[in-house]
């Protein structure tokens, strides 16, 4: 089974499964417009908070709760910025656990993030991204490849603002199978031969979108759009 038609999906606002955002000064709900998501199947919004789920039936591993290269994505000018996440313990495997996540900023990488917890607990934490400054800069927050997680709100000192980012254009690389992209015991997306690849061919031509899709194949291939 091969699930194409909605890897390109960009999500936000719409579609919530709780109540339109409070008015909290300096807060930003998960399905605030100004928040986009990307490079990943459209999320729904539980209790607050925004979840994947990839259009399989994976019983004894549940990897369907996985969305890697999922991407999160906004700007603010806000010196200090925090994005929260929720680790939700859907994916029912404990081996092959691609725990860490990453941050880039202005498209540059600014740090790694992981569960606090133990695998597969639930449980929330916060990012805090300290930029010293004022400037308005691009976030993207980018899911690991096989631990369920969940985006929250977005926190910033209500003196500044959380702004939408340009939409993310150009060519499409869909890369079909977990187990050829991830590999099976590599222990981080921007790592990965997808990640790498995207990466390269976006600095000699235009942005490319990475996408991962189930089921765990073989084999694997790149097509450009």
């Amino acid at each position: 089974m091969f699930f194409l038609g909605a890897q390109r999906a960009i999500a936000s606002a719409g579609g919530s499964e709780y109540p339109p955002p409070g008015s909290t000064p300096g807060s930003y709900a998960a399905n605030n417009a100004a928040i986009a998501y990307t490079d990943c199947v459209a999320p729904t919004f539980v209790n607050g908070w925004a979840r994947f789920r990839r259009p399989i039936d994976d019983a004894g591993s549940d990897y369907q709760y996985a969305m890697p290269g999922a991407r999160q994505r906004f700007r603010s000018t806000a010196p200090s910025v925090t994005a929260k996440l929720r680790w939700n313990g859907l994916i029912t495997r404990t081996d092959a656990r691609n725990l860490i996540g990453h941050v880039f900023v202005d498209g540059v990488f600014n740090r790694d993030f992981q569960t606090p917890a133990a695998i597969n607990a639930v449980t929330e934490g916060a990012l805090v991204l300290n930029m010293g400054t004022s400037a308005d800069r691009l976030y993207e927050i980018i899911l690991p490849y096989a631990d369920g997680v969940e985006f929250g709100e977005i926190q910033i000192d209500p003196a500044y603002a959380v702004t939408a980012a340009a939409a993310r254009t150009g060519p499409l690389m869909v890369c079909l199978g977990d187990s050829i992209t991830q590999p099976f015991l590599a222990t981080d997306v921007r790592r990965g031969w997808p990640f790498l690849l995207a990466q390269a061919r976006a600095t000699v031509a235009s942005t490319w979108v990475m996408a991962a899709v189930w089921p765990s194949l073989a084999m694997g291939r790149s097509l450009r759009t």
